[in-house]
């Protein structure tokens, strides 16, 4: 068996390179812009608002550094949350177009627009007629 000998020159830079760290700080515990925090409640909230996007909660998930019974810790430079910000994006602008368009249209499709007055929490009555 080979073991370093501790008087090997090599062995000791390779020891005085190393630095003493301290243990890393939780999430939670860093106040970082890099860090979201976001309550149980505030993220069911937000998977329920955005059911129509595929795969949105598992992005979102990719995406978390720490959980506790206060909520959950994202990080916003994490991959899947890039993706997932440029998915909302765009798809957001998607329907947006489209509900444009079909405000245009001469005999407008009703299910379209109740979709998007869904997704903006406008009541039923508040919606009028078309």
């Amino acid at each position: 068996e080979w073991e370093p000998q501790a008087s090997s020159a090599c062995f000791k830079r390779k020891m005085a390179s190393v630095k003493e760290t301290s243990p890393p700080k939780k999430a939670s515990s860093v106040k970082s812009r890099r860090w979201k925090r976001f309550t149980h409640e505030q993220i069911r909230a937000k998977v329920e608002q955005r059911r129509d996007l595929k795969c949105y909660h598992t992005l979102l998930m990719e995406s978390a550094v720490e959980k506790d019974e206060r909520g959950i810790v994202f990080d916003s430079h994490h991959p899947s949350w890039r993706k997932l910000i440029s998915l909302v994006v765009t798809q957001g602008s998607e329907n947006d177009r489209r509900f444009r368009e079909e405000l245009k249209k001469r005999t407008p499709d009703l299910y379209t627009i109740r979709q998007h007055c869904r997704r903006y929490g406008v009541p039923p009555d508040a919606r009028g007629r078309v």
